[in-house]
């Protein structure tokens, strides 16, 4: 009897061991020798997968002289690929946020080996000319002109509370019509410096595969002790601002802490409760590990009084709406490689799980008090 129940016992024990080492196996984050950081995770019933390249800003933060050049050099980086990323039939977007640049594949599955080539043609100089930089200003102009009231609302929300501590990603553009072709590529040189890079891949993924294939690339990446750390030749500093076209509405701007933390949360939670109570609301606010800004942005030229006047009721569905919110970056490849592909370019290791888990304190209570503290945050209204 007793040896029956050793072998049961055993049994139990492998089967759980085998379990906890498959899960194991559906995340797996390896940081390389140089610094470099690759994270894979595949997610149940996914469809597709995202293959982000997230490069952070470490060494090279702007000044007030080359403000707008990171957002140069993804344009360059960018468009390289668009013929290879087309014939491939896969979908590429870049970003560049404050403190990270972003390139993001989505594709089916089978396209991951397309994925990470496109990827290493990343790390290979821009080449440009002067024409090329007049030219790509032009289009930044455009876009600029084309960005949405909440997003002006969310610029000017930092610029204000923040004052000018951490330099707008779109950039100035009197710096950006200063930079030339030899500092331009020497501050790409720069950027893909290997401890400042995150590749995070998400989705109908093996994670071993991934790792095994890109890791010898991104290994073989100078660290940015290894690099000229002199700085690009600029001219002098540029002081003017970006001009934006007029933003119709108002907004209140906060700071936040973490996303972990719960203060942080339950002023999301508030975020989502009014826009949902009130539809011309939307909140933005970019995940990070650091201090940052919740934007509530509204067409309407009273947002305060939308705010404070969320009853009780509407509060308490915000608590599901965030958790609504986390479970949809879980299922989704593109936002959950996003979430991780941020957050370790920020050099931090939270995690869904971590996050979520912060939720669990939040009642009434506590979004009373975010309710104030967001009526309490810098006021915004329409401007040029």
């Amino acid at each position: 009897m007793e040896r029956v129940i050793s072998i049961k016992l055993t049994l139990c024990l492998l089967v759980g061991w085998f379990a906890v080492a498959c899960q194991a196996q559906d995340r797996v984050l390896e940081r390389l020798p140089n610094g470099a950081q690759v994270y894979a995770e595949r997610i149940a019933d996914a469809k597709t997968i995202s293959v982000q390249l997230w490069i952070s800003d470490r060494g090279t933060e702007e000044t007030p002289a080359t403000n707008g050049w990171r957002h140069l050099i993804e344009h360059f980086m960018a468009k390289r690929l668009d013929l290879f990323t087309d014939e491939s039939g896969i979908f590429l977007g870049a970003e560049t946020g404050r403190q990270a640049m972003a390139f993001k594949f989505e594709a089916a599955p089978d396209k991951l080996s397309f994925c990470l080539e496109g990827v290493r043609r990343l790390f290979l100089p821009i080449t440009l000319t002067a024409n090329d930089i007049e030219h790509e200003i032009r289009l930044i102009r455009h876009e600029e002109a084309g960005l949405g009231g909440a997003r002006r609302f969310s610029r000017a929300g930092w610029s204000q509370v923040f004052s000018g501590s951490q330099p707008d990603p779109v950039g100035n553009f009197d710096s950006m019509a200063a930079a030339t072709p030899v500092g331009l590529t020497k501050l790409q040189h720069r950027m893909i410096a290997g401890d400042n890079i995150v590749l995070s891949v998400c989705g109908a993924v093996e994670p071993r595969t991934v790792v095994q294939a890109i890791s010898p690339f991104l290994a073989s990446q100078l660290t940015s002790s290894e690099l000229d750390s002199s700085s690009p030749s600029t001219a002098n500093s540029a002081s003017a601002a970006l001009v934006s076209p007029q933003a119709v509405g108002s907004a209140l701007s906060v700071k936040l802490e973490g996303v972990d933390r719960g203060s942080s949360l339950a002023r999301i939670a508030v975020g989502f409760a009014a826009a949902q109570a009130n539809p011309s609301i939307s909140p933005i606010y970019a995940v990070s590990s650091q201090e940052g800004l919740l934007t509530l942005a509204s067409l309407s030229p009273d947002i305060a009084s939308q705010v404070s006047g969320l009853s009780d009721r509407q509060l308490v569905a915000g608590i599901g709406l965030l958790k609504g919110w986390l479970e949809g970056i879980g299922k989704s490849p593109s936002r959950l490689a996003s979430f991780r592909g941020n957050l370790l370019s920020e050099g931090s290791g939270l995690s869904l799980d971590m996050v979520k888990q912060a939720t669990q304190p939040i009642g009434l209570n506590e979004l009373i008090r975010a309710k104030q503290e967001i009526l309490a945050g810098r006021l915004l209204e329409g401007f040029r």
